[in-house]
């Protein structure tokens, strides 16, 4: 018998069988399988899955079984398959983690009109900074046929999505709007999104009319010219009912009707100027310029050029009048009206008026044969001619320039462009990854720390708010009393006021815990997550700045390629109107001299039907006659043969 016979006991038959080793089990009883749970986020875009196992058996979990968990949660949109097999072949169960993820709808664009014309500064003053210019209220929005008006930036439909459930997500709608189309407006030929002006003339928004844009051509004011109008600058026509005031300007392609009094202002139309009253030019003198004829009662103390005639029906006083064609004082019928006294009368071939000068000598000339607006429109159409020929050729210069640059850098431009592409992606993957991290590490307990700065940011706004209310009822309980002196305050403002003090100190130091909480934050936001999401999310935010920087870098060249395209196209569409103008305007300057040269074949005269008093100076075709007695009834004319002008005065009695 061996040492170890004592030792060999015959176990019985009912615990025999209830020992076996690890490695060769013989239950029939499988192991336990894991709890697959999938969780889908209340917007249904979001689908989690958690994998729990009872230790220690694993259980290996197949694909089939993920699958199958997803088709009973009802999951068929956006799975991520590749982290199904990740999942399966590394064999490490994960906790709510995002498994699939649906299509989020796009939102649409609403649609919106884009003004090319500033309606909003309409009828205020201009403000210069050091100065508010009260003449200046920018009444006029002047525009030319084919000027853009509006552009209409149409809708845009946005696009569905589809949540995990592979159901479908309605965009939200979107407003849709239309071009206010009103009278002397057009839609563009070119595009049909553009409304433009159909006329030369001033824009302005018809409120009568549901805010439609209308073109009109005739301007009116109902009242006077003066600091509730402002100047005026119209394109086409303007009715002034009563009175331009002194210090103001109206200016209009077309005409000028006044049906009251013009004061020391200045007049200026394309068309021809109409005062039915009178111009009384104060301390500033008044100014008309026409390109027609200037027809007005009297004037006095006034400066009045026309392209047409000038006339006048009472008096000129101490007025300079020049016209390139004919001036005439008076009406027919009427003897005691159209006199000339002071200044100058200065016309292309013929000055008529009843009376020139005045019994006391006042200085009067009157000067004919001469074209004075004919003249300086030649001498400013050539200066222009030469101008505009030195401005094509730098214009020429700088398109080439330009050009040879835009080529040295198209090729950088390219790879510029691909490069920003690909960074835009990565910075999109980028800001992806953190938002993944944070939404996990929020589900699974901690703060995140995006959030928690807004909620600082926003306490700190409150409480800023807060304190600026407490400041105002400090100020308030000390300027309702008489006296500076606190101790002079009742015992009921004392006792407020303390309490005001107390509260401001209190949000004083909880504005600075707040500032120094946002400061920690901001310095290092990662710091309460564990160490693996915060170095993902730190390595992250490294390659985020080296991508944003490069980003600029980048954006900043294609800016600058942008703006030597512009500059390309500005320059050729300004060279192109110069040549266009250029040549229209060799035309107009042919036409000019020779109205210039049929003007000089033309005999001058000057007419006077009464008196032609001591004083007045003639000139006629740079003869000169100078009047030392008054004469009646006289006609002075041009006689003699060329070359041989002299000024004969004759008697009419």
């Amino acid at each position: 018998m061996s040492p170890n016979d004592d030792l060999n006991i015959e176990l019985p038959d009912d615990l025999s069988g209830g020992v076996a080793s690890a490695d060769n089990r013989t239950s029939d009883t499988p192991p336990p399988e894991p709890n697959i749970t999938i969780s889908v986020s209340e917007d249904k875009l979001k689908a989690y899955i958690t994998i729990e196992q009872t230790p220690p058996l694993p259980y290996q979990v197949t694909t089939d079984a993920i699958y199958d968990a997803l088709a009973n949660a009802k999951v068929e949109h956006g799975v991520f398959l590749d982290k199904i097999d990740e999942i399966v072949a590394e064999k490490e169960y994960p906790y709510e983690q995002l498994i699939a993820q649906g299509t989020p709808p796009e939102k649409g664009k609403d649609g919106w009109l884009e003004y090319k014309v500033d309606l909003g500064a309409a009828g205020h003053p201009k403000d210069e900074g050091y100065r508010v210019d009260h003449y200046n209220l920018n009444l006029v929005q002047n525009v030319q046929p084919g000027d853009p008006l509006i552009e209409m930036h149409p809708a845009v439909p946005g696009k569905p999505g589809k949540n995990v459930h592979g159901r479908d997500i309605l965009p939200p709608r979107v407003k849709k709007v239309r071009l206010p189309k009103g009278k002397g407006t057009k839609i563009s030929e070119d595009n049909p999104n553009m409304l433009v002006a159909a006329v030369e003339g001033f824009v302005r928004l018809d409120r009568s009319s549901f805010n439609q844009l209308v073109v009109e051509q005739e301007f009116q004011i109902y009242g006077d010219v003066d600091l509730s109008t402002g100047n005026l600058d119209v394109d086409g026509s303007v009715t002034v009912n009563k009175t331009v005031r002194e210090g103001f300007r109206v200016v209009a392609s077309g005409n000028i009707d006044v049906l009251g009094n013009v004061e020391g202002a200045y007049l200026k139309a394309g068309g021809n100027i109409t005062v039915r009253r009178g111009i009384v030019g104060g301390q500033q003198r008044a100014t008309l310029k026409a390109g027609g004829d200037v027809s007005v009662k009297f004037a006095n103390n006034a400066d009045i050029s026309a392209g047409g005639s000038i006339n006048i029906s009472d008096e000129a006083i101490n007025c300079i009048l020049k016209s390139d064609t004919i001036i005439v004082l008076g009406e027919q019928g009427r003897r005691n009206a159209g006199d000339i006294i002071g200044g100058k009368a200065i016309a292309g071939y013929e000055i008529r008026a009843v009376n020139v000068g005045s019994e006391s000598g006042t200085k009067t000339i009157l000067r004919v044969g001469e074209q004075p607006g004919l003249i300086e429109r030649r001498r400013n159409m050539e200066q222009d001619l030469k101008d505009w020929t030195v401005e094509i050729e730098q214009l020429t210069t700088r398109i080439a320039s330009l050009k040879q640059r835009q080529l040295e850098r198209s090729r950088a431009a390219h790879e510029r462009e691909q490069q920003y592409a690909a960074l835009k992606q990565q910075q999109t993957q980028l800001i992806q990854n953190r938002n993944t991290i944070l939404e996990h590490a929020e589900r699974s307990g901690f703060v995140n720390p995006t959030k928690e700065i807004a909620v600082l940011e926003e306490e700190f706004s409150q409480t800023t708010n807060t304190m600026n209310r407490v400041k105002a009822g400090i100020m308030a309980t000390l300027s309702a009393s008489d006296s500076t002196k606190v101790e002079d305050l009742s015992p009921e403002d004392i006792e407020r006021l303390s309490q005001l003090k107390l509260a401001h100190q209190t949000l004083e130091a909880k504005l600075k815990n707040i500032q120094q909480q946002l400061t920690h934050r901001r310095t290092n936001p990662w710091k309460n997550l564990p160490a693996q999401w915060r170095q993902q999310l730190e390595q992250g935010d490294a390659t985020l700045q080296k991508i944003n920087h490069h980003l600029t870098l980048i954006e900043a060249e294609m800016e600058t390629d942008k703006k030597i395209a512009l500059a390309i196209s500005q320059a050729a569409e300004r060279k192109d109107e110069l040549t266009l103008n250029l040549d229209a305007l060799k035309q107009e300057l042919e036409a000019v001299k020779e109205q210039i040269a049929d003007q000089k074949k033309i005999k001058p005269r000057i007419i006077v039907a009464g008196n032609l008093y001591a004083g007045t100076e003639a000139v006629i075709m740079r003869q000169r006659k100078e009047f030392i007695d008054s004469l009646k009834g006289v006609q002075i004319q041009l006689t003699g043969a060329e070359g041989q002008k002299r000024i004969t005065v004759y008697g009419l009695d």
